[in-house]
Order: C-alpha cells, then structure tokens, then sequence
C-alpha cells in the first residue's frame, strides 16, 4: 500500500495524489471570518459560503482521483464520501441522517467543524465554510444546483451542526 501522503522536506512540501497540499491550523478559520466581516459585514456569512463551494470542487476533485471511482454515484458512495472521507482532511465528524437522490434532499449532522473549535460561542450559525464544502460535494454528486443552510451549530449551543441541502424552493 502507498502512503496517501508523500513530504519533501528539503523544498518544504506535501503531496497528496501528486496535489500540493499544506497544514493550516483552525485559528485560520477564525482570522478568515474575523477578516471578512471587517471588511464586508453581515456579507461575510455568504462569502464564506461561497469560497466553501469552491473549496469543495477540489476536494471532490481528490476524492476521485484517491478512491479512482467515477463520479456516477450510489446512495452508498456518497454517504461513504461524507462520513469517510471529508473527517480525513480535518473537517470534523460528519453523518448523513437524511438523503434523497430524487429530490435533492440531503440532511447532515457534525461535529468538532474547525469553525466551530475556532470560534467559539455565537448566537448565529458559523459553519459557512463547511456548509458550502458539503453543498458542493452535494451538487457535484446529484449533478444539480443545491442550497444548504445550517439550521443547528455547536458555537450556539445546539449538540451537533445540522446541515440541510436541497433545491432552495422552500
């Protein structure tokens, strides 16, 4: 078995699949939103959200090419993809306790996301970054546009980030 992750030492990088890859420690995460509500406000939440989606194209992009499988997805591979690989990376704990290829409707559970652990208290939902990996992640797989909205999230309290995903009709 290769190991997924390859070091160079001497010119001080990683690979991951021949990807260049880098540690960034959680304090990021909050020095990110902190940043971007300076500058844009209330915006911020969406900005977040955003660059998350964007992030999850590449991470969809590494799942493909470290588990070689196509992007013709059962109910099984993405459940396996969100609880499997996404806490890999750091991301935290996920579980997908509702999904319906049919209709888009996808609810997911987490636990420890680094912007919860960065954070902290809040009395909004912060998990922006997280809520746009795992849209993307889902649009990707359903091959559709996908809203998400987190309704529950550990910095206000709640015992788990609760993610919902779906067409964004209601």
């Amino acid at each position: 078995m290769t190991r997924l992750l390859k070091v160079d030492s001497k010119n001080g990088q990683m690979f991951i699949e021949g990807r260049r890859v880098m540690i960034i420690p959680v304090e990021f995460s909050s020095a990110l939103n902190k940043g971007l509500a300076k500058v844009v406000g209330k915006g911020a939440a969406s900005a977040l959200y955003n660059q998350g989606k964007e992030i999850g194209n590449s991470i969809f992009d590494l799942f493909i090419r470290i588990k070689g499988i196509e992007v013709k997805y059962s109910e099984d591979d993405y459940k396996r993809a969100i609880e499997d690989f996404l806490p890999l990376g750091g991301f935290g704990r996920m579980e997908l306790t509702e999904l319906d290829f049919k209709s888009g409707e996808v609810v997911l559970r987490g636990w420890n996301f680094p912007e919860v652990i960065s954070i902290g208290h809040s009395e909004e939902p912060v998990c922006h970054l997280m809520r746009g990996i795992s849209t993307r992640f889902t649009e990707l797989v359903l091959q559709r546009p996908l809203v998400g909205k987190e309704v529950k999230c550990q910095a206000k309290g709640d015992e788990y980030c609760e993610i919902l995903i779906n067409s964004g009709d209601e």
